[in-house]
């Protein structure tokens, strides 16, 4: 368990990382910096992990593949084939319910990294701690959505819980 610097009182026991633009550019199949090295951070910690995304399960093993990664290291939430077409649309309750009960934790155990002021949002009002990375969007808009914290860089993310990159 981990806990926020900010608040020794908000436990974090698993993650749940959005893969597009929080992990890869899926447009250049590039690690966004420091992703890589804080998910091996995590990782060590023991801590739960999950991937969620909209991605097909083909993409998501190209995508990984590219980085040096293997989903065989994360529990993997992915909305394409096992929802219906408007649950497809971005993350939504169900889907990171999805990702709590694989990882099983509570809600407030878990802290969600995502880019997606939608994301963020849903994700907030289930009850998660959110962390947004601005790869893709403004601190303002990631704060404005409800994120707890909000990081240009995962070194950022990583001091915040008090890991060694």
């Amino acid at each position: 368990m981990l806990y926020l610097q900010r608040s020794r009182q908000l436990a974090v026991a698993a993650l749940a990382f959005d893969l597009n633009h929080t992990i890869v550019y899926p447009e250049t199949r590039l690690a966004v910096p420091g992703a890589i090295d804080f998910l091996e951070a995590v990782s060590e910690q023991g801590l739960g992990i999950a991937l969620v995304t909209d991605s097909t399960a083909f993409v998501v093993d190209e995508l990984l593949k590219a980085v040096g990664l293997s989903r065989k290291k994360f529990a993997l939430v992915h909305s394409s084939g096992a929802y219906s077409t408007e649950e497809r649309k971005g993350k939504n309750s169900r889907t990171w319910a999805d990702a709590l009960r694989m990882l099983g934790v509570k809600p407030e155990n878990i802290l969600v990294v995502d880019n997606s002021p939608a994301s963020v949002a849903v994700a907030k009002a289930t009850g998660m701690l959110v962390a947004g990375i601005t790869t893709t969007n403004s601190p303002d808009s990631l704060r404005a959505a409800g994120a707890t914290l909000v990081s240009d860089h995962y070194s950022e993310l990583a001091e915040e819980l008090g890991i060694l990159l």
